[in-house]
């Protein structure tokens, strides 16, 4: 009884142990850099803990935070301090760097008082370095049509009708009132009618003359009805337009239809200024430490004020001797957990991560010391990391697009970009081409329109580029959860200077929001970055798919339009931009093998056999409804297993999925419930620990049961079991308690497209020859043919490595016989082997540049499905293996191939054919779609129209549209339409009876009808002139012969009341 008590006590530790080691499984390691750039690592306060970030009121207080203490470590050292409190804007304008409109000291522009509710515009600012009012100038912005008004700060006057202060090194709160500041000033546009100036405006360029030197800081920047205002305060008497809570001064609030400036905000941070000597901070503590060891890194949050600045760093510890100091070692000399150095500081922050003990530190650390000399240095946060996250609750595959069903937003196909400065509802290209308004307030001049793309060019100015447009139909109507954006770069562009913002329904915006981290594919993984390794929406002309997904990045899930955004350097090429949904697998029903259907009396029947199993049992599981019950209510160990006969399990012609149907009683613990297959290696896999992987790559979570039956589609392999089995084992209980039903236990295949593209086929070798190197290798199409110890037996070639010897087949094919311009992604070879092959020794190498070799025994051969060739996949029967070069780490753009055996290992290889083939990728089948896809364009307005009104007929005619499927015509009777002629092909006559119409005056429009792909419905046409209908009607005969109808039906009624009155009297009579 003890020994059986102890094991069962064993076995429950077993299992809470497998648990949570698979459930810590979940948690992986992230790098520091990818195969492009360096990735540091962002906080995460799940898995890191802040050591300091600099947001308290004061250096040196404390409270409140887990430090001890942080100060200067002496009075005379000043250059360690806090920047100021809260953010500010701070610009060093000189030459154009703040007096261009598109680099100005700042910008901004909103809603908020184009009804010119507040009369005020307030700055908080102060100026140094020279700075005066004298040097600034004000422009006011009615709207996008009409010109800023521009008036000098020194003509601007304050709420009393005096003129503002002089720029002091102290904050002062600027009241402009715009309505006097404007006085008799007028907004005018080119075919624009002239606007008295008043408190009306969109918004406003503050610019410096190019002239002038100074530096100017702003803290707020607000609209307010308040003459004595001190300050941006929340309330009905102010509307904020900024106060700089961000990083990046050009991506405003949600509320600013845009803002910008030449200058950096200055957020809260350590600010290290060794400009004139020595700059020192030291803080420790044992809360906000690593006191027991248990992170194996730091972060430092850094930047420089002009980059490659540098850092000293020393650890400090409490230990039994008391308090020591580590040795201090320079920043640029610190490697990170990759064991490669930190990058160079740059003048923006980055999250350098830094290994205690490759550096030589001990990791037990309670606080840290920083200085710098003849420098400057900022730094917004320390805080510690071992790179951990969860990998259950992040995306790691990008999305499969659904390549049958996407919106065209823009594809470019236009001869002019056909953006405006400021915003024009009439713009003739934008019309045409269905978009409500384009627009490019910054850097129009660079953008342009090259082969069908869009082209941002910062090849000779680094300035960002703004482009801008909206179409209400073609808008995302919520349904679609990405925006793709088809792109490339040349000229040393990059797609991290790239970023975007969304308008919504009714204006609404976005936040702004980079591609070098901040757009994600899905939940916690950023976009590819360009290029990117084994990415597989890279195009053969090098475009680039961007698949943001909108609601993960902060977009929105609506939009009708983009702000979008490039800088830096080099060029930026849009080809197409549109929406996608994601490409959901379906199940093959007629793939289904049921396993267990529960359709009895009984869940373990006498004999087995009679359900299709070689065998059956468990315990505690009962039959209820045609569901096996597992029934822990009180903990119990409860279980189900069994092994499928031929055609019913998943051994002999296994399947992809486990398909469980289940439901939950209330309150049932799911997270006992586990699986084993009956095969080696065969589990367990526990559904608490998030590593079943359902079919759509999500995990499954122990929340996800519920009361109502749900069908639970398993990946197999993915989930960690083995991909064939006989039978499988179901357990529950042992701790938590529950009920749960389980009513279908199935095997299931998804609906499989073909691999390969129809038409995409390149035959290289098929071995149809007598000898395997003909003396003339151009009559098989080969540049050249050459190799040792391969023969040709029955249409195959032979390599014979019996003895191990080395055996090698080369060639380089000639055009359209070769992979080189084609770049098919897959290589096909269609093999058997002698009995006994060792297939260990075969290797594949390209005739191309970095072309191998690929070993075929060291798991780097991926097939088109995914999966890894193994060498045991080598049988005495031909098969085909389809490999995907890519991913399988060879090129794509071969000459030709090699194939080598032998050396080591024995045996006999039959090679049949060798051919590339292209894959039958959603990318092919979405650039298919882009190609034959056009935006449909907007008809042209009919013209010419005339409406003749004779003999009680109105015939109207106008000058056809080309393009136009059909005309509706329109009648009007003043501004409402009274009458609707749909589908008229041509001018025509309308009868008095098609008509109806009153007497009245009338007038008509007409309007051109496209297909709805190709064209658009034309706007209406002007109105015709006027025509009156005057229809006389007859008079009405005297006689009893021509009395209307009225006139019987009153009479006839009449007679019969007094009939009835009769008939009444006589009775009573």
């Amino acid at each position: 009884m003890k020994k059986t008590l102890l094991t069962f006590l064993l076995l429950m530790v077993g299992f809470f142990a497998t648990g949570l080691r698979v459930q810590a499984s979940d948690i992986k390691v992230a790098p520091v850099r990818n195969e492009t750039e360096y990735l540091g690592r962002e906080y995460n306060p799940d898995f890191d803990k802040l050591f300091d970030d600099f947001t308290r009121s004061s250096l040196t207080d404390v409270t409140g935070t887990g430090l001890w203490w942080a100060y200067n470590e002496t009075d005379e050292v000043t250059g360690a301090r806090f920047t100021e409190r809260p953010n500010y804007l701070h610009v060093n304008y000189q030459g154009d760097s703040g007096s261009r409109l598109d680099n100005p000291i700042y910008k901004a522009a909103s809603a908020a008082n184009t009804e010119g509710a507040y009369p005020y515009l307030v700055f908080v600012m102060r100026g140094s370095n020279g700075a005066s009012i004298e040097d600034l100038t004000l422009l006011f912005r009615y709207d996008d049509n009409h010109n800023d008004i521009p008036v000098p700060f020194t003509e601007l006057v304050d709420p009393d009708g005096g003129l503002l202060p002089e720029l002091t090194e102290n904050y002062q709160v600027y009241i402009i009132d715009i309505l006097n500041s404007l006085d008799g000033k007028e907004y005018t546009g080119e075919g624009e009618t002239a606007i008295p100036a008043g408190s009306e405006m969109v918004g406003f360029h503050l610019v410096s003359a190019s002239e002038s030197v100074g530096t100017i800081d702003i803290k707020e920047v607000y609209y307010s009805k308040l003459v004595n205002t001190m300050g941006y305060e929340e309330g009905v008497n102010n509307s904020l337009l900024d106060k700089f809570d961000r990083v990046d001064p050009n991506t405003g609030n949600k509320n600013v239809y845009w803002c910008g400036s030449t200058g950096r905000i200055i957020g809260q941070h350590l600010l290290l200024d060794g400009s004139e000597g020595l700059a020192h901070y030291r803080a420790a503590g044992y809360e906000a430490g690593n006191p027991a060891g248990t992170f194996e890194n730091f972060v430092l949050r850094v930047r420089g004020e002009t980059g490659l600045e540098d850092v000293m760093i020393a650890p400090f510890y409490v230990t039994d001797e008391g308090e020591v100091w580590g040795e201090a070692k320079a920043l640029s000399a610190l490697v990170g957990p990759d064991d490669e150095v930190v990058p160079s500081l740059s003048t923006n922050f980055q999250n350098l991560v830094i290994n205690f003990e490759k550096n030589g530190w001990d990791k037990n650390i309670n606080g840290f010391k920083f200085e710098t000399t003849d420098e400057v240095v900022y730094i917004d946060a320390v805080y510690f990391t071992n790179m951990e996250y969860n990998a259950g609750s992040i995306r790691t595959e990008y999305p499969k697009l659904n390549k049958q069903d996407i919106i065209i937003f823009d594809n470019f196909k236009r001869e002019a970009v056909g953006a405006t400065s400021a915003y024009d509802g009439n713009n003739p290209v934008a019309l045409a081409y269905g978009f409500e308004f384009i627009i490019s307030y910054t850097g129009i001049e660079r953008l342009s329109i090259v082969d069908d793309n869009l082209v941002f060019d910062c090849t000779e100015n680094d300035a960002h580029i703004q482009y801008t447009a909206v179409s209400v139909q073609r808008s995302n109507d919520g349904t679609y959860p990405n925006v793709v954006i088809k792109y490339k770069t040349s000229d040393g562009g990059s797609i991290a200077n790239f970023r975007m913002q969304t308008i919504g329904p009714e204006d609404t915006l976005s936040e702004v929001v980079w591609a070098n981290g901040g757009l994600k594919s899905g939940s916690g993984l950023a976009t590819a970055t360009e290029n990117q390794d084994k990415y597989p929406y890279v195009t053969k002309d090098g475009y680039n798919y961007l698949i943001v997904d909108l609601a993960h990045s902060g977009l929105g899930t609506d939009p009708q339009g983009f702000h979008l955004f490039y800088s830096g350097e080099g060029k930026l090429w849009i080809d197409d931009i549109f929406f996608a949904k994601e490409h959901k697998d379906v199940l093959d029903e007629e793939s289904k093998i049921v396993f267990d259907d529960a359709e009895r009396d009984e869940a373990f029947p006498s004999d087995p056999e009679t359900i299709n199993k070689w065998w059956l049992g468990g315990e505690g599981v009962t039959i209820e409804d045609g569901a096996l019950v597992f029934d822990f209510a009180n903990g119990e160990h409860v279980y189900y297993q069994g092994a499928g006969k031929p055609g019913f399990n998943n051994k002999d012609n296994p399947r992809q999925y486990l398909l469980l149907r289940m439901k939950g009683e209330e309150g049932t613990d799911f997270n006992t419930f586990r699986i084993e297959t009956i095969s080696p290696d065969g589990g367990p896999l526990f559904f608490n620990a998030s590593t079943a992987v359902l079919m759509d790559g999500s995990t499954l979570k122990t929340e996800d049961l519920t009361t109502e039956y749900q069908t639970f589609v398993i990946d197999i392999v993915k989930s960690g079991l083995p991909a064939d089995f006989e039978g499988i084992r179901l357990i529950a209980g042992d701790w938590g308690s529950g009920k749960i039903y389980v009513d279908e236990i199935s095997f299931i295949d998804k609906v499989s497209e073909p691999l390969l593209k129809e038409g995409e086929y390149i035959l290289f070798d098929d071995a149809e020859r007598d000898e395997a190197f003909p003396a003339n290798p151009e009559s098989i199409n080969k540049w050249w043919l050459g190799g040792e110890g391969v023969t040709v037996e029955d249409g195959a070639l032979v390599f014979d490595f019996s003895n191990s010897e080395h055996v090698y087949y080369q060639g380089a094919g000639k055009p359209g016989f070769n992979n080189k311009d084609s770049a098919y992604e897959y290589l096909i070879l269609r093999m058997k082997g002698a009995e006994g092959t060792d297939f260990n020794t075969l290797r594949i190498e390209s005739i191309s540049t970095d072309g191998g070799p690929l070993f075929f025994n060291a798991g780097g051969v991926v097939l088109a499905d995914g999966s890894i060739l193994t060498t045991n996949a080598l049988t005495t029967e031909y098969q085909t293996f389809i490999i995907d070069l890519a991913a399988s780490g060879l090129p794509r753009d071969m000459e030709g191939i090699r194939l080598i055996a032998g050396d080591w290992g024995s045996g006999k290889i039959y090679v049949d054919e060798i051919a590339f083939a292209g894959a039958n990728s959603s990318l092919k089948a979405i650039e298919a779609l882009l190609e034959s896809s056009v935006v449909p364009e907007k008809l042209s307005t009919p013209t010419d129209l005339t409406a003749e009104y004779a003999n009680e007929q109105l015939t109207v005619s106008w000058t056809n549209v080309e393009g136009a499927t059909s005309y509706t015509v329109f009648i009007y009777r003043g501004e409402e339409v009274v009458k609707t002629f749909t589908n008229i092909t041509s001018g025509k006559t309308f009868t008095k009876s098609e008509l109806g119409l009153a007497n009245d005056t009338y007038t008509v429009k007409v309007q051109a009808i496209g297909d709805g792909e190709n064209f658009l419905d034309s706007d209406l046409s002007e109105s015709s002139s006027s025509f009156t209908v005057n229809i006389q009607t007859e008079p009405q005969p005297e006689s009893c012969a021509g009395c209307n109808s009225q006139s019987f039906i009153y009479y006839s009624l009449m007679l019969l009341s007094a009939c009835m009155v009769l008939m009444i009297r006589r009775r009573k009579a």
